[in-house]
């Protein structure tokens, strides 16, 4: 399951951010893929974790607007939304 440890750890943040900053990345992720029809899996899943983290990832390293062309698709959550969904 994509928790506050394993976003940590993937994203390699150290102490320096509050735990309330990074749940907002991490809970606004899972809020992206349920609303991308992906519900968040009873089971480990390491793709759904995979996807989470690389999209909180994003979403902490573009604090601002991102860049012209960068968004979620940049960091190839939305092909992993895709089979996920079984589509």
């Amino acid at each position: 399951m994509a928790d506050l440890a394993g976003f940590r750890a993937h994203a390699v943040i150290g102490d320096e951010e509050t735990n309330a900053e990074l749940n907002l990345y991490l809970e606004a992720s899972k809020a992206y893929a349920a609303g991308a029809g992906v519900p968040e899996p009873d089971d480990d899943d390491a793709l759904y974790d995979l996807m989470i983290y690389r999209l909180a990832t994003f979403y902490h390293d573009h604090k601002a607007f991102p860049e012209q062309g960068k968004d979620a698709e940049y960091v190839g959550v939305n092909g992993m939304i895709i089979q996920l969904r079984g589509a």
